[in-house]
C-alpha cells in the first residue's frame, strides 16, 4: 500500500517546496506501517548550533595535538633505544 503523496492540508504526508520539502513526521510513520521493517527517518533540518560547530572544531584541534604529542613521544623513544 503506497502512502498519499499529499502536501496540503491535515493529512499532509510531504511538506512543499517553499517549506522545504521531505516527508512530515507523520508522512514517515506512515510510510513505515506500510514497510515494516523500514529505518526511513524524517530529514535533520535547521542549521547546526554555533556552540556545537566550535566543540567540533575544538576537538580536531586537540585531537590533532594529542597525534604530535604521540608522534614526538615515538620518536624520543626511538633515539633513546639506540643510544
Amino acid at each position: 500500500m503506497a502512502i498519499r503523496k499529499t502536501t496540503k492540508g491535515p493529512g499532509a504526508n510531504y511538506r512543499s517546496t517553499k517549506s522545504g520539502a521531505g516527508m512530515t513526521a507523520k508522512g514517515v510513520r506512515a510510510y513505515r506501517r506500510a514497510n515494516p521493517g523500514s529505518k526511513l527517518k524524517t530529514a535533520v533540518t535547521g542549521k547546526v548550533k554555533k556552540v556545537q560547530r566550535q566543540l567540533n572544531v575544538e576537538s580536531h584541534i586537540v585531537q590533532d595535538h594529542l597525534d604530535n604529542l604521540n608522534d614526538l613521544l615515538l620518536k624520543l623513544e626511538m633515539i633513546l633505544i639506540l643510544e
